[in-house]
């Protein structure tokens, strides 16, 4: 954060010697609904002191922000904007500051803007005045720009007060048609001949002396203060034929006047923008510039004393000019030991400005390399760019530090090719002075440019020579090289290689004990684990990143969208909706431009799979926009173009998609590795639906070699699945069988179900083969199930299929899908062939209520065995309840029951015993199957733990469970067509029974998903309930299913927005805010983020 100079946020005085101005605080009160005032005019024209007088007037909390040329950096800029408000309410701005700290403010500055209004909203609902004083020293296009959006969106109450010497550089006429706007100038500031002769108490002079006053001075204010400190009166001040040149009127009338000591003291303290008695000492060797500066302020020449515990002044900026001018070749001198002592003082801004005033510009560059880095770590790369103008190409090109600042100062400007050759420029210097730590940083930020265009070798072998020609140890070397390394060995498909770049890291890290160092290797690391299909070990290496930072949050914001890829392949659509929401607000408030690309993509994709086209391809195409603005990542640029594409394919638009598809292959061919794979796979079924067939097919063989080779299983399971429709298009029935088991086996792994259903017409024919040939059947089904009716034509064809098998595995997913249709092939089958089938169709039919006739009737046998899932586990038999003599077999039992499909015994060993070897973990399988059995044989005489295909699983129909029952009555509950009354009551049974998470007390990496799916259900139908309940009046109730709500999902907007509703409609204010400031503390402790428009638009109007 840039050093603050407290005076500028504090409000000048203006002295007694100043007269009210009632015609213009008049003017402004007609004015009844302004929001904005400008002030306008040159210098001296009692701007300042109108704009004390009105905020006294209006009594709101004040920040005053006294403007220099300084301020033109919009990193500073912000910092003494955030830290004014911040006097008044501390927390104000934090989001903000974090956005400047990221360097990403021209790119956010909209948003920048909506977290300031919405800040002011929430914390100065009282009001506020902000005042912006000498707005003309700023020429910052960012800053007008801020100002602009800023003014437009200003909340009510509060109002923004900018005075300046020349017309503002924004536009008002929208804001000036809603009577927002009280504009002031020139002309309205002047003083009238009435308020010359009050001004110098001289109210009965002769009206033709107050006439020659108003003629000679124009009714500037200040020449009537010069007027007023001259000796030689009205009549030599009208007859003095200097003042035609305010420079030398102040020379003759002001400063000829003084003692050589007050003389030689306003000489030399001009150099300084503000005045600390304490810096003046310094400065001039002495002991008195207390008393001085009090004595001039005393006087009113031309000193403001500013308000605060310590006494800090500044000159009028023409008076300062005036005297600067005077002190000749001293000036300089001066400024240099300004500078040298601000250094001493650790004020080395403020040093680095004093040597470039003074020209002194090799003292300059000293300070520079000394501050320069941090100043851009800080996000002021801004202001680096302006201390490195004064200096010629010759200049910086001849120093290695300067060199490397220019580059990275070029960089964030998205001026790839001048960066380049700045950081090539810095790295030969530093190698020639054989300065490592200097090459290993131009040399990282070649690395970085190199990655960013896609050249990942050429960035890898970069990065190596880093490592191998660095002369401290590995635990000593930078972060960024590993962290890189990783990145770019990532993006070049080499995802072992990357896994063990960042574990070897870590190892190294653990002994320097650097918790946020690790956070950001354990984040790169669960993103690694992502794409190797991992999902459950990459959640909770992002947890122990959250854990590690200091924030409690993920540090980087790249792989927070892994998380919420996870939850949609998972199919848990709205979980990946709020993650994909909360990482753009994040983001955006942050400024990490170069990470939002890859959020806008997470936010389209799941627009797609809403099949929400318009909204999809609004995120594509600003993601786009943004890389290209920004002169960014090229894999991100491949990325969104190729999902774009896949968005118009699956609306239809396949010629739109086949330009965009070959639009992505061109970026991704200059970068080959991960981007390449995935822009063939994808392409390759576009190619095919317009007329390139032959060449589709090549290119997802290509596709499917390289992803193999990277190991990226879930685009490999995408691509089998296409591979299976290629087949499927050209009626290769064999290859096609085998991509379908290919692909299904591996989508079940992931428990990638989200695949199946954004590309549902494509992939049917695959699903239908999972079902005939028993390929993960319980998988299947969950995705059958998720399509909801548009699977029933499927699950009939299959209902007359010619093996029972098959039939039999109908019968779950039509019981969960429901509906007429459904129903009549579950009530079909209850005559079929086959006992099993037949017992198992009568059994749910029975279950579902539905009349079972016709044909002899067979006695249905109930099952003995019921296990409870939903909270610890339990196995009930004969109504009793079991106590197990182990763990294991307890496990194993869920185990089976929770597949319910056959599962081989090296995947029971891999899932239940991951940490044992082999041939320990098959000892202690096959112990435990035989408990298991001995157990079983007490349900009944049959066989329960069938064996075939050398797999296990548990007999079909020998066992019940709550988490059956509860899905169906939530499937039940949730359908359209039944009536309110009924679907109440199966959802009240349904959540009755959900007395916890899914199998709670057992902590498996398989069980997550389940978990996750159970859950969202349970909110799902408590929300579905506490609506219903709120539409009849019954708050007690409704409140009852959202707190439960709330403890589930503490982040759930919808919860928060009902329960305000309901409390506003009992009356309860208080319970109102309460609720809300619970949701801020939440949204900020763990994200950062502060509630969204919709939500304080609703606070505020039910608090009023």
């Amino acid at each position: 954060m840039p050093e603050l100079i407290a005076s500028k946020l504090l409000p000048p005085h203006i002295g007694t010697k100043v007269i009210d101005r009632p015609r213009l605080l008049e003017l402004i009160a007609k004015a009844e609904h302004w929001q904005i005032a400008v002030i306008t005019a040159p210098a001296g024209y009692g701007k300042t002191t109108l704009m004390v007088q009105l905020t006294g007037i209006i009594q709101k909390p004040l920040v005053w922000y006294q403007l220099d040329e300084y301020d033109n950096d919009p990193a500073i800029f912000l910092h003494y904007f955030v830290a004014g408000v911040q006097k008044y309410f501390p927390g104000f701005g934090r989001e903000v500051l974090r956005v400047v700290a990221q360097g990403g403010i021209e790119a956010h500055l909209r948003l920048l803007v909506v977290a300031v209004v919405q800040e002011l909203t929430e914390q100065a609902g009282g009001g506020m005045i902000i005042v912006l004083d000498d707005y003309h020293l700023l020429s910052e296009p960012i800053i007008h720009s801020f100002v602009q959006e800023l003014m437009h969106q200003l909340p009510k109450g509060i109002h923004l007060v900018i005075a300046s010497r020349s017309a503002l550089p924004l536009s008002l006429s929208r804001i000036s048609l809603r009577g927002e706007v009280c504009a002031i100038g020139m002309e309205e500031l002047k003083y009238t001949r009435q308020e010359i002769g009050i001004f110098l108490g001289c109210e009965e002079l002769p009206e033709t002396l107050l006439a020659a006053l108003e003629q000679k001075t124009a009714g500037w204010p200040a020449a009537l203060r010069f007027l007023e400190n001259s000796s030689s009166g009205i009549q030599g001040f009208l007859s003095n034929n200097k003042t035609q040149g305010i420079y030398d009127y102040l020379a003759a009338e002001v400063l000829d006047r003084q003692s050589e000591q007050i003389k030689e003291f306003l000489l030399k303290t001009s150099v300084l923008d503000v005045m600390a008695p304490a810096f003046c000492d310094l400065l001039l060797d002495r002991n008195d510039s207390y008393r001085i500066l009090d004595f001039l302020a005393q006087q009113q020449l031309l000193l403001t004393p500013l308000a605060g515990q310590e006494k800090v002044y500044r000159y009028h900026h023409l008076f300062r000019e005036f005297l600067q001018n005077r002190l000749g070749s001293n000036r300089q001198s001066l400024l240099r030991r300004a500078a040298m002592l601000a250094r001493d003082g650790g004020e080395t801004k403020n040093a680095v400005e004093y040597l470039i005033t003074a020209r002194l510009y090799e003292d300059a560059i000293t300070i520079i390399k000394e501050v320069g880095q941090r100043m851009l770590n800080d996000g002021g790369w801004q202001t680096v760019a302006r201390w490195l103008e004064p200096f010629s190409v010759e200049c910086i090109a001849g120093d290695a530090w300067l060199s490397l600042y220019r580059a990275s100062v070029e960089v964030r400007r998205g001026r790839l090719a001048e960066a380049e050759n700045w950081a090539n420029r810095a790295a030969a210097l530093f190698a020639s002075g054989e300065n490592q730590a200097g090459l290993t940083e131009s040399r990282l930020l070649a690395a970085q440019i190199l990655r960013r265009r896609g050249h990942y070798i050429e960035s890898l072998e970069i990065l190596e020579q880093v490592s191998l020609q660095s002369t401290v140890p590995p635990v000593e070397q930078p972060l960024a090289i590993p962290l890189e390394k990783a990145l770019c060995l990532l993006l070049a498909g080499r995802f072992n290689e990357a896994k063990m770049t960042l574990l070897d890291a870590i190892e190294i890290v653990k002994w320097n004990n650097d918790s946020y160092i690790m956070a950001h290797l354990l984040e790169g690391l669960g993103d690694i684990l992502c794409l190797q299909g991992d999902y459950h070990k990459a959640l909770q290496t992002y947890q122990k990143a959250a854990e590690c930072s200091p924030e409690r949050i993920l540090p980087s914001y790249y792989m927070q969208d892994a998380i919420s890829t996870i939850y949609q392949d998972w199919g848990e659509f709205d979980k990946a909706f709020d993650y994909a929401k909360r990482h753009v607000a994040i983001k955006e408030k942050f400024g990490l431009s170069e990470a939002l690309p890859s959020s806008h993509i997470q936010l389209a994709s799941i627009h797609v799979d809403r099949g929400e086209w318009k909204l999809a391809e609004e995120h594509y195409n600003r993601a786009i926009q943004l890389i290209r603005d920004n002169n960014g990542e090229q894999f991100y640029l491949a990325l969104n173009l190729i999902f774009l594409a896949q968005c118009l394919n699956l609306e239809g638009r396949w010629l739109e998609a086949r330009a965009k598809a070959e639009e992505a292959l061109v970026v991704a061919k200059q970068q080959s590795g991960l981007a390449l794979a995935v822009c063939r796979s994808m392409g390759s079924v576009i190619f095919a639906r317009t007329g390139s067939l032959r060449e589709g097919k090549e290119m997802l063989r290509m596709a499917v070699i390289d992803l193999e080779r990277m190991e990226f299983k879930k685009a490999i399971s995408h691509a089998y699945a296409f591979q299976a429709w290629f087949c499927f298009t050209t009626g290769e029935e064999v290859a096609m069988q085998q991509h379908a088991r290919e692909s299904l086996k591996l989508a079940a792994e992931l428990n990638y179900i989200q695949i199946f259903l954004t590309y549902r017409m494509l992939f049917q024919p695959i699903l239908k083969i999972g079902l005939e040939s028993g390929i993960e059947v319980t998988f299947v089904q969950r995705i059958l199930v998720r399509q909801g009716e548009e699977a029933v034509p499927l699950l009939l064809e299959l209902v007359a299929h010619v093996e029972s098998e098959v039939r039999l595995r109908t019968i779950v997913p039509l019981a969960e899908i429901g509906g007429s249709k459904a129903h009549e092939g579950i009530l079909s089958l209850t005559t079929d062939s086959d006992c099993e089938v037949r017992q198992m169709a009568r059994l749910t039919a029975n279950r579902l209520g539905l009349p079972v006739s016709g044909g002899h009737e067979i006695e249905v046998a109930v099952p003995l065995l019921y296990i409870a899932t939903l909270g610890p586990f339990r196995a009930i038999i004969h109504g009793g309840e079991t106590t197990w003599r182990t763990v294991k077999t307890r496990d194993l039992l869920a185990y089976l029951a929770h597949r319910s499909e056959p599962v081989s015994k090296e995947k029971i060993l891999e899932d239940l015993w991951p940490d044992w070897d082999i041939e320990s973990a098959a000892v202690i399988f096959h112990t435990t199957l035989y408990n298991l059995r001995k157990y079983l044989n007490k349900v009944g005489d049959q066989e329960n733990i069938l064996y075939g295909g050398r797999r296990y699983q548990l007999r079909s129909g020998s066992f019940t469970s709550d988490r059956q029952k509860f899905q169906e009555l939530v499937a039940a509950g949730l359908r359209a067509e039944v009536a309110p009354e009924l679907a109440t009551m199966q959802l009240e049974q349904a959540v009755a029974l959900y007395r916890g998470d899914y199998l709670e007390e057992m902590d498996y990496a398989w069980l997550f998903p389940q978990q996750e799916n159970l859950k969202h259900l349970c909110i799902e139908a408590r929300i579905r309930l506490a609506r219903h309940a709120l539409k009849t009046q019954d708050y007690t109730r409704a409140v009852c299913h959202l707190q439960i709500v709330e403890e589930y999902d503490p982040f759930a907007e919808e919860v928060y927005i009902l329960l305000m509703k309901i409390f506003a409609k009992q009356g309860n204010r208080v319970a109102i805010k309460k609720q809300y400031q619970r949701l801020q503390e939440v949204l900020k402790r763990e994200l950062g983020l502060v509630p969204s428009p919709e939500i304080n638009r609703l606070y505020c109007n039910l608090i009023g």
